[in-house]
């Protein structure tokens, strides 16, 4: 959690500058100085615990899923939102431990709100700008009534729209997938 909203810090630090002069990646999708300084503060913070860390914008290649502990970062989830200035970006943190979902942190630095979960615990809280904790209980006995269902800011789908109506659904637009989720 601390290095996520550490994460965060970075991003808001170079915001302006990065959105003025985003580049491409190999597969041109975009990246920032933000992507980058986020990338930078989790990496540094996770190097000590000498698990593999992998990153959308730094790793480069190796055996995904031969080690017992992995960490999957994506420094800014959203980064086409955060470009145009939107607050739909997120700072995602996940460890895997014998290829399972062990805990997963999801940090919006434009708002200052993140969702954390330890899967083993059952455990899944959203902590707001002010800090204050907020234990949340997934229900697993079926939808609500009217579902709150995340659809896309940036990539509208028919499909989408669909499944909204026939379920009665409340549509809640979001940029990063980490925020629908969240």
């Amino acid at each position: 959690t601390r290095l996520a909203i550490e994460a965060g810090r970075a991003i808001l630090a170079v915001r302006t500058e990065a959105r003025a002069k985003p580049t491409q990646k190999s597969d041109e999708s975009p990246v920032t100085a933000a992507d980058l300084a986020s990338d930078r503060v989790i990496r540094e913070g996770l190097a000590s615990l000498g698990d593999p860390i992998i990153t959308e914008e730094t790793w480069r290649g190796g055996e995904i899923g031969k080690h017992p502990r992995a960490w999957f970062i994506d420094p800014i989830d959203g980064t086409e939102d955060f470009i145009a200035g939107r607050p739909d970006y997120c700072v995602q943190i996940g460890l895997c431990v014998e290829g399972r979902p062990a805990l997963g942190v999801v940090h919006q630095p434009a708002t200052g709100a993140t969702w954390r979960a330890l899967v083993a615990e059952g455990l899944c809280e959203a902590i707001d700008a002010k800090g204050r904790t907020h234990r949340r209980r997934v229900d697993t006995r079926g939808l609500p009534q009217r579902p709150r269902i995340a659809i896309s800011v940036s990539h509208p789908s028919e499909v989408v729209d669909y499944i909204v109506e026939e379920l009665g659904g409340v549509p809640v637009p979001k940029g990063s997938v980490g925020l629908k989720i969240g």
